[in-house]
């Protein structure tokens, strides 16, 4: 009841002041009447406060007016908020399309297993049994040759090292064919897998044997005469005409040149006075018609006219040694270069000289042990004999062994290099071919005699075109004529 009473004194004034709002009462009358007096609750216009009636409280209404806005909020957040989960299911699922587009359409089903690969291409197309079995491994090729080999068939079959030779089977192989052992070559040795006859022991009635390979399809004599008593050494002039060295002229002293025509007839070309008996010297031929012999006596190189026989002291080599008696002789190996300039090789020095084109002096070049023969190899170098083996010096005067026959056809005699580069050397009474780089040897022609030079140049009339091999064979020996010849093997 305390707490009554000035609430119902408040509602008393707000509505008396309410109700003087509305007669036009002013504010001046308003707050006159309130300093005035107090009002008399007891009168009757102004009755107490009814506390039991809840419409005259005005508190009452505003209270959920105002409160209605605020209990509506989480009505209106919830739905805004939550519309992007409504959106995931319809966004992701249909645009991703995972299982249709990549599983079934592109990889396993069209692609790869049925068209492509297993069933079409490999298995019918390769056609295995047809070809390989029956139409060429079992009847044609195999079955009927095997059973019946022989030493006559034309095959390298059973243990032949060659085509119907050799092994335990079959006769023994000619020179020139491929063995293993001494006993597969009719020549009982075997050299470098080939067989050889370096002793001729497959010759029979002085007749040439060309070996099947060596590059020659005929032989013959091409010059003897009785004035010959051997011919040690011979040189060409590349148009058919040999010039040779023969030491013991008439068989009692004094040296000679002898010319060779291309038909075969054979004169002295000059025998110049002083010279030994004993001299070896070889002689060579430059691109002038000019040949050039080393003299024992007076230790010069000589210049001789191919045309006239003329002769010039040249080059004197006195100062290198030599000079009369055979055991001096300072010069044996001559070679004309390409150039014009020579080479001259000397046995007992050990040493090879270069003597310019101009014949003016000359100078040491390599050491080299024993030189006997020499030739140009065409780019400024020489090859030579040198204690039986082949030597190589280059411009550059670097050597080395080119080939070394001494374990299989002997020393070497002499050697010459053809417009081919291979390089030919004379080994017992045998030819021999090597390749430029030394590696194949093929053997040539065999059962030639006593042989001492030889030489190429231009074929005869009996076999015109292309290049001759000459060989001199001295028969028996130097001082007689025994046989002694000039051969011919022609392409």
């Amino acid at each position: 009841m305390r707490s009554a009473a000035p609430f119902a004194l408040t509602l008393v004034l707000l509505v008396h002041l309410l109700a003087s709002c509305g007669d036009g009462t002013t504010s001046a009358n308003l707050d006159s009447g309130l300093d005035a007096s107090p009002p008399d609750f007891s009168s009757a216009d102004f009755p107490p406060p009814d506390l039991a009636r809840p419409d005259a409280r005005p508190p009452d209404r505003s209270v959920p007016d105002q409160a209605a806005p605020d209990q509506r909020v989480p009505d209106q957040l919830v739905p805004d908020q939550l519309a992007p989960d409504q959106t995931v299911p319809d966004q992701l699922l249909p645009d991703q399309m995972i299982p249709d587009q990549l599983v079934p359409d592109q990889m396993i089903p069209d692609q790869l297993v049925p068209d492509q690969m297993i069933p079409d291409q490999l298995v019918p197309d390769q056609m295995i049994p047809d070809q390989m079995i029956p139409d060429q491994l079992i009847p044609d090729q195999m079955i009927p040759d095997m059973p019946w080999p022989t030493c006559n068939d034309k095959l390298k079959n059973q243990d032949e090292t060659d085509v119907d030779c050799g092994g335990a089977t079959c006769p023994p192989c000619a020179v020139g064919k491929t063995c293993k052992l001494p006993a597969d070559c009719a020549s009982k040795t075997c050299f470098q897998g080939i067989c050889i006859d370096p002793k001729g022991t497959t010759c029979s009635g002085g007749t040439v044997q060309l070996h099947p390979g060596g590059g020659f399809k005929a032989s013959r004599v091409h010059a003897t005469a009785a004035a010959m008593l051997g011919v040690g050494s011979i040189a060409g002039d590349g148009k058919g005409t040999l010039y040779g060295q023969d030491p013991y002229g008439n068989g009692v002293s004094g040296d000679r040149v002898l010319r060779v025509t291309a038909a075969g007839a054979v004169s002295t070309l000059v025998a110049p006075g002083g010279l030994s008996t004993c001299t070896v010297s070889q002689i060579t031929a430059d691109a002038t018609g000019h040949l050039y012999l080393y003299n024992i006596t007076s230790s010069f190189i000589m210049k001789i006219s191919a045309a006239t026989g003329g002769v010039t002291n040249w080059v004197n080599l006195a100062s290198v040694g030599g000079g009369g008696s055979c055991t001096n002789t300072s010069v044996i190996a001559l070679a004309a270069r390409a150039d014009g300039s020579l080479v001259a090789g000397s046995p007992k020095l050990g040493r090879i000289y270069q003597v310019p084109k101009a014949g003016k002096g000359w100078t040491p070049w390599v050491l080299l042990s024993q030189p006997m023969r020499m030739d140009h190899d065409g780019a400024g170098g020489v090859y030579a004999t040198s204690k039986g083996k082949l030597m190589h010096v280059t411009a550059a005067k670097k050597i080395s062994t080119f080939f070394d026959p001494t374990a299989g056809p002997g020393s070497a005699a002499s050697l010459r290099r053809d417009s081919n580069g291979d390089v030919y050397f004379l080994a017992g009474n045998s030819l021999y071919k090597l390749d430029s780089a030394g590696a194949n040897l093929t053997p040539v022609a065999g059962c030639l005699g006593s042989t001492t030079d030889l030489e190429f140049d231009k074929s005869t009339a009996a076999a015109p075109g292309g290049e001759s091999i000459y060989i001199s064979d001295i028969g028996k020996g130097i001082f007689k004529n025994d046989g002694d010849r000039i051969l011919e093997l022609q392409r």
